[in-house]
């Protein structure tokens, strides 16, 4: 007699409930766990980290202009009365690499308290998620995305992430949903207006401008030079030409893994070179990182050359496969910035466009990793750099898996005569 499988009764959906439940209690229990232990939940030791260092920003702006933000020693000095244990030999400076404009709205921020400012943004942000998830399913679909995907999004772990280390991935989500708005509008200067604020974060624009150009979108490339344009501007005039020096030289010691970039633990092909080149000489970890690099950036380009036809379905599958690819392809990408997929994933789960297999991978298989590895830590310990090595593989699998995905994807639509073509199959 044949047993029957666990849960094989079960529909779809109902799995997907019992993995929110557990979800839920596993999440509920690290919290409790974490707040517990009063020097551990220290806003700024882990709680906040990243946040801290914004904070710090507003306060230098408020006291000393903008331009010293990009100061490495002005920003120590600030950060050594933030962060716990900024006064050890070891601290390295937490840079803030952001263009100006993207960091001016922290100087009214930095007014206030830490711990109070710290939560108005969390607040601010959970909020200004949730709202811009339904203003954008509404606005394509015509109905609100439903509870469970709701659920499902707001608590897969690269939204929880950007809200425990206070990051600023909400503008990003945002730019994302409005530039798939704006084109699936047939708006592509508004569209290309929108990518420009991708700028907060530039290696998030190294594969999308090179397919735009491919494909000749030239009104949504010079939407994005419009924007592009602004910010450079405006960056100059706040900064001059040592200020934007200054920020140059932060950005290039965080390609080199200084200023708490903390490679090690990414969601891209750096992550697995930088592995490498521990156990191996650097010509074999850099060159699995470039192989794997050269392969993803191909993939993506395959996905948009099938775009011939005007088709909204073969667009946003093939956005969220490019942006999966970027987020694997780039040289600084944390498995937080993650949510940039949030967008055309919505989109496509709404439409029943997206495998329901491979949206509970991407959401439920981190937090099972993370309980794993505090299991096998609890029991036997884990080094540093395995619970780092599964962290960065984490991420660049599901990347990987998403992009992978969407090349099924666009070779079955493909195959489907759109209107006006003539079916010669």
């Amino acid at each position: 007699m044949t047993r029957p499988r666990l849960f094989s009764g079960m529909t779809p959906q109902k799995r997907q409930n019992l993995g929110l439940m557990l979800m839920l209690t596993f999440y509920a229990l690290l919290a409790g766990i974490y707040l517990m232990n009063a020097d551990q939940a220290k806003l700024c030791e882990g709680l906040g980290y990243d946040y801290c260092a914004f904070w710090s920003a507003g306060r230098i702006i408020n006291e000393q202009g903008v331009g010293a933000v990009y100061d490495l020693e002005v920003m120590t000095e600030f950060q050594r009365s933030v962060y716990p244990g900024a006064d050890s030999p070891g601290f390295e400076t937490v840079a803030v690499m952001y263009p100006p404009p993207f960091i001016l709205p922290f100087a009214a921020l930095a007014r206030l308290s830490l711990p109070l400012s710290f939560w108005l943004w969390s607040l601010v942000n959970f909020a200004g998620l949730i709202l811009y998830l339904r203003f954008f399913a509404k606005n394509l679909v015509g109905t609100p995305p439903p509870l469970r995907v709701m659920l499902m999004l707001t608590l897969s772990l690269p939204v929880l992430m950007n809200f425990f280390y206070g990051q600023v991935n909400l503008w990003l989500v945002i730019c994302i949903g409005e530039f798939l708005r704006a084109s699936r509008a047939g708006k592509p200067l508004k569209a290309g207006l929108w990518l420009g604020g991708l700028l907060l974060k530039p290696q998030l624009l190294v594969l999308i401008l090179p397919i735009l150009l491919f494909r000749k979108a030239f009104k949504t490339l010079a939407g994005f030079a419009a924007t592009a344009g602004a910010i450079g501007l405006a960056s100059f005039a706040l900064l001059g030409t040592s200020g934007l020096m200054r920020l140059w030289e932060t950005l290039t010691a965080a390609g080199g893994g200084d200023v708490q970039s903390n490679p090690f633990i990414m969601m891209n092909w750096r992550m697995l070179g930088e592995h490498l080149n521990t156990v191996a000489p650097p010509a074999v970890g850099w060159g699995v990182a470039l192989l794997g690099m050269l392969l993803t950036a191909g993939a993506s380009l395959i996905v948009f050359s099938r775009v011939h036809t005007p088709n909204e379905d073969l667009d946003s599958i093939a956005m969220l496969g490019t942006l999966a690819a970027t987020a694997a392809f780039t040289w600084h990408a944390h498995f937080s910035a993650a949510m940039i997929l949030i967008p055309p994933m919505l989109l496509v789960l709404i439409e029943g466009r997206f495998s329901q297999r491979v949206f509970s991978a991407w959401v439920f298989t981190p937090p099972l990793i993370l309980f794993l590895m505090i299991a096998l830590n609890i029991l036997v310990g884990v080094s540093d750099q395995a619970v780092q090595l599964v962290n960065g593989i984490r991420g660049l699998a599901l990347n990987l898996l998403v992009l992978g995905w969407a090349i099924l994807q666009t070779t079955y639509i493909r195959k489907i005569p759109q209107k006006g073509e003539a079916n010669e199959l």
